[in-house]
């Protein structure tokens, strides 16, 4: 079953996406992991609860051409054995894009990425929801029209409450980037109902960027040390 899901490559994904961004309607590019994935394939299994996998499908379930559904073709196409999945969700006549287009021009093409962060949100204001402190947002991005902290170890039954918070600085900018891999996958349904704005999914990004941050950090420390 899962062999048989199509992916949109890498270019198609940035291409449909640039697009999109360019023109004048909102848009949505959501990403779909595995961990989300899993849980649409097996409700009951106990790693969220079943009111925020109620959620996920809810955002998966959106039928809109303005609406990108990314999921990784790392678990689509992977050949490891499925342990009685229900992929039913996964319909063969659907439109998937590749989830880790971002992440995988942020860690391979530099020159692509940074002139797709200059050109289509440094000059942008938007709101974004993050896992990560404001300081990693504004270094790889840009100063935030609005930011929303949300615990990573703490955010199933914030959906209500980052709404609202998004509700108070909605008039600040047409983009909600969403920095909150899972979260976001059950977030994006509210978003797209509630408000009149575009969303935006990067995925781990901003994560890898403070990794690299800290660890070149570390290694200038050890080299102080060293001299």
């Amino acid at each position: 079953m899962k062999n048989k899901i199509k992916i949109t490559g890498q270019t198609q994904t940035i291409q449909t996406l640039t697009k999109k961004m360019l023109g004048k309607n909102r848009y949505a590019f959501v990403s779909f992991p595995k961990t989300a994935l899993l849980a649409l394939s097996s409700p009951n299994n106990g790693v969220l609860t079943s009111d925020f996998v109620e959620q996920i499908k809810k955002s998966f379930s959106i039928q809109d051409s303005a609406y990108m559904r990314a999921i990784p073709p790392s678990f689509v196409y992977s050949s490891e054995k499925e342990q009685e999945l229900d992929l039913s969700f996964l319909k063969d006549d659907s439109v998937f894009f590749n989830s880790s287009t971002l992440e995988n021009y942020y860690n391979s093409n530099e020159i692509i990425f940074n002139s797709f962060i200059e050109f289509y949100i440094k000059n942008t204001p938007f709101i974004i929801v993050s896992f990560n402190d404001k300081k990693y947002v504004s270094k790889l991005l840009s100063f935030p029209a609005a930011y929303i902290h949300v615990p990573y170890n703490n955010y199933e039954n914030k959906l209500d409450e980052i709404c609202t918070s998004i509700d108070r600085v909605k008039n600040e900018s047409t983009m909600v980037i969403l920095d909150c891999p899972i979260l976001s996958a059950g977030l994006a349904n509210k978003i797209w109902d509630r408000f009149d704005l575009s969303i935006l999914d990067l995925g781990k990004i901003i994560s890898f960027s403070k990794t690299k941050s800290l660890d070149k950090v570390k290694f200038n420390d050890k080299k102080t040390y060293k001299n």
